[in-house]
């Protein structure tokens, strides 16, 4: 089970979702969005198109425009190194 820690605009996970949950948090196609810190934002690909409103939180954390409810996931651990 996925934990959310917070809601709209930015939806915080504990852990990496299934893209299905991804995908209902953006209301739609999703758009991968590196963070400094390590942590992936994911945004609505088609946000601009659909005219989603500014986030200005997002668009702080990552350092460029972001449009929309977006999600946070932690950064994923590779264990095969």
């Amino acid at each position: 089970m996925t934990n959310i820690i917070s809601g709209d605009p930015i939806t915080l996970f504990t852990e990496v979702p299934e893209l299905e949950v991804l995908q209902k948090v953006v209301g739609g196609w999703i758009e991968h969005v590196p963070l400094p810190d390590g942590r992936s934002m994911w945004a609505n690909e088609e946000g601009l198109m659909k005219g989603l409103a500014y986030n200005p939180q997002a668009s702080e954390m990552a350092g460029r425009m972001i449009v929309g409810p977006v999600a946070i996931t932690p950064p994923e651990v590779d264990d095969d190194y």
